[in-house]
């Protein structure tokens, strides 16, 4: 920047000061660090800084980025020796009264002091500190207290010493929000100050605190008790703190015990010794108890911690023994069963979050004995959506070795209040995707059948996009667990109920569920589809794999070279595939992230175990995009909705992209020896094989033949409970409308009619075949 320049752009920042235009003094402030770079550290510091230091008066937002731009400006005024003309415009915003500029404020003098040698610090730094504890105005002397953690260790003793004693002064000052501002810093204090300090001059300010009069300040009183208890010894503890800590339990001001009930773990933490663990437990169990509901919930939440907590004191040296669990029967799982039934709502969903959460701590023989039954007893009789949506949700965190089909044994009935109970809960329903997968992790897949999957397929159908949306998510998952043919089996024939459905937006789920079958969501890894044993392993039984793949893509390939779908695929440079309102993350919120840290992710994978189950996911995923999935992008593109037939072109172009990089891989070197491992009369066979298994079956329009998994008693009565679940809500709906979610049940029970009507019919037939 030239010199004129330079001189023209400091006028117009003058006179943007002196107008009210908050836009363009905002857009000059911006440009303060490169001013000052360009003026010089002289300039700076006799021109610039004078001029900003005579204009603050200006608006919050105008000295807030000044407190940022003056945090990088040490440098600019030619070091910390020139640090004063900073330290000067600074104390004037620690004494602003916007809270946000004083904080900024405040950090730009601890950067500036951080880089000032230890004599500077003394001579320069610590008399502003000084200085802004003495003013008499609250708001110096708050920033004050945020300035001594960054002071206190670089000076002499002499000083510490005199800086101890204003501290003191400031944490008994007469104004609460001063009280307030320094106990937070002390908490930082405590951790520099030594400890012969702390005892002699820091208690008796601990005790002030645990009694001031208000409860804003009184409340910080139990992070310093904390904090004094990490410094102190154990025989200090119990003389000087613990009496305080105890009294808290007790005491008149809800907002001090609330305090306590979230701090609780820490508690136990820091002071972990035999002497004091009752009384601790004691106290606990009084905030469980409490008669504030908002106490109950913190305690409630504190519970897996505090177990936690608490079981390592049993076992820390010089412990004989662990008799933890005995003293959780004892002493907690009463006022947990206690809970569990309690009136207010909030502590029982805090509750059923937690519950579960004990397995970590607890022997899975004392978690099946009794915590599970008290799970299964909320699950099954509370009322509330959320909470039983809650214990659903948490179901991940038990072993994988604990079967749930036994204690769980009226889930279907759960499963099916939950989502006839939830029309204006939507997320609950949501929720049952997490659900699902955590029983499916437990459970064996004739199980999912007879127990989940009527209300998978009916949250693939929900009312809500969200969860229509968000539903085929799990389709991958399931696939890794079950395998590719109980998919093909049992979900995607409720693919081709939907892309029938009257309304266009329900035929857009047997697209979601093809995307999320060939690009998973929650796959988080490099996509590759050849990996893992396919590569690593070399036997007959994977060259054959690769050779059925290899034949598999060959077919796919003829099959995209047909005109149907050459057709298809020559309009994808001419759309726009524009679905950035259809973001996944969008609809499905923290359930993707819930699903990824919970689940094997790593879709495409191939394992050992999935070599000799026949579970490869790349070969079932070939084999159902050949007999199915590309016959319903074909009749989805002559869909009359525009928005469908583009999203149908989408997904053809993505299978014609997976089939290219499968080309590509299958060119591997590796690939390649596998093959040519095989005999032509073993190639002959693989080949045959393909062919009965890549038949692509006509479908019958006549009927829909959709196999629920039930026989058709099991429909019926299926379809009777659902009705009675209908004339119940009826009723308690009177006089309002009834839930889409009440209609949708009702089109549920006729189609379950329908399957049980034709299903007799066909029976019928057969019999009279088999009498002919």
């Amino acid at each position: 920047m030239e010199e004129n320049s330079v001189v023209k752009e400091f006028e117009l920042l003058k006179e943007a000061f002196n107008e009210e235009n908050l836009e363009l003094q905002l857009e000059f402030v911006s440009r303060l660090v490169p001013l000052a770079k360009h003026l010089g550290p002289e300039l700076t510091r006799t021109d610039l800084l004078p001029f900003l230091q005579d204009h603050m008066d200006h608006h919050d937002e105008i000295l807030l980025n000044v407190s940022e731009q003056l945090e990088q400006f040490l440098p600019l005024v030619g070091g910390y020796q020139h640090a004063q003309c900073l330290l000067d415009i600074l104390v004037k915003l620690c004494d602003v009264d916007e809270t946000l500029v004083r904080e900024k404020a405040v950090a730009a003098m601890s950067q500036i002091a951080k880089q000032m040698d230890a004599d500077s610090m003394q001579k320069v730094f610590v008399p502003v500190v000084e200085s802004l504890s003495n003013q008499e105005w609250f708001t110096g002397k708050c920033s004050a207290t945020g300035l001594f953690e960054v002071v206190y260790p670089h000076v002499s003793e002499e000083k510490k010493s005199d800086l101890r004693n204003i501290y003191r002064i400031l944490i008994q000052d007469d104004s609460p929000i001063v009280r307030r501002s320094a106990a937070i810093h002390l908490l930082k204090l405590i951790q520099l100050m030594e400890p012969e300090h702390l005892k002699d001059q820091f208690v008796p300010v601990f005790d002030n605190l645990a009694q001031d009069s208000m409860d804003t300040v009184k409340v910080l009183a139990v992070e310093v008790a904390v904090a004094l208890c990490k410094r102190l010894t154990e025989n200090d503890i119990e003389e000087l703190i613990f009496k305080s800590i105890e009294g808290w339990a007790i005491d008149q001001s809800w907002k001090l015990r609330q305090k306590l009930a979230i701090s609780i773990p820490a508690v136990q933490e820091v002071i972990p010794f035999a002497k004091t663990r009752g009384k601790i437990l004691a106290m606990y169990q009084k905030l469980l108890k409490d008669e504030e509901p908002e106490v109950r919930k913190l305690a409630v939440r504190s519970l897996g911690e505090y177990c936690q907590t608490l079981k390592k004191t049993y076992q820390s040296p010089p412990q004989q023994e662990d008799n933890f669990e005995p003293v959780f029967l004892q002493s907690l799982l009463p006022h947990i069963k206690s809970l569990s039934t309690e009136h207010n709502e909030e502590v029982r969903a805090v509750l059923s979050s937690t519950l579960i959460s004990l397995i970590s701590v607890l022997s899975e023989e004392c978690f099946k004995q009794h915590i599970l039954p008290l799970v299964v007893e909320m699950l099954e009789t509370d009322i509330s959506p959320q909470i039983q949506a809650n214990i659903l949700q948490n179901l991940n965190s038990l072993p994988a070795t604990m079967d749930l089909s036994k204690p769980f044994h009226s889930l279907k009935g759960v499963l099916r209040s939950l989502i006839v109970n939830s029309s204006t809960h939507w997320r609950t329903r949501r929720c049952l995707l997490v659900a699902f997968m955590h029983i499916a992790k437990v459970t064996n897949k004739e199980y999912f059948v007879e127990n989940l999957k009527v209300y998978y397929a009916a949250l693939l159908g929900d009312q809500v996009f969200a969860i229509r949306r968000t539903a085929p998510v799990i389709l991958p998952l399931l696939v890794k667990y079950y395998g590719m043919n109980w998919t093909v089996e049992h979900i995607i024939p409720y693919f081709n109920m939907f892309r029938k459905d009257r309304n266009y937006l329900y035929r857009y789920v047997p697209l979601f569920g093809i995307m999320e079958l060939i690009s998973p969501s929650v796959d988080t890894q490099e996509k590759q589809y050849l990996k893992g044993s396919l590569l690593s392993s070399v036997n007959k039984k994977v060259s054959k794999i690769m050779a059925k793949i290899s034949m598999m893509v060959d077919k796919i390939k003829a099959k995209l070279e047909e005109n149907a779908c050459k057709d298809i695929l020559s309009l994808k440079d001419s759309i726009i595939f524009d679905f950035k309102e259809d973001n996944l993350r969008l609809y499905a919120e923290d359930t993707l992230d819930i699903l990824e840290q919970n689940h094997n992710c790593d879709i495409f994978n191939t394992t050992e175990k999935d070599v000799e189950e026949d579970n490869v996911y790349v070969e079932g995923l070939l084999k159902l995009v050949y007999t199915q999935c590309i016959g319903i992008v074909l009749t989805l593109f002559e869909d009359p909705i525009v928005n469908i037939q583009i999203r149908s072109i989408f997904i053809l172009t993505k299978i014609k992209e997976i089939v290219d990089k499968l080309v590509r891989e299958l060119e591997r070197d590796s690939v390649k020896a596998c093959l040519d491992s095989l005999s032509k009369e073993e190639l002959d066979a693989i080949s045959k094989e393909v062919e009965e298994e890549m038949i692509v079956k006509k479908e019958d329009s006549s009927s829909e033949s959709v196999d629920d998994g039930l026989n058709v008693q099991d429909r019926r009565k299926s379809a009777k409970e659902t009705r009675q679940i209908i004339k119940v809500s009826e009723k308690e709906t009177v006089q309002t409308k009834i839930p889409d979610i009440i209609v949708d049940a009702v089109h549920c029970a006729e189609k379950l009619d329908d399957l049980a009507i034709a299903e007799e019919k066909s029976d019928s037939t057969k019999q009279t075949e088999i009498k002919e």
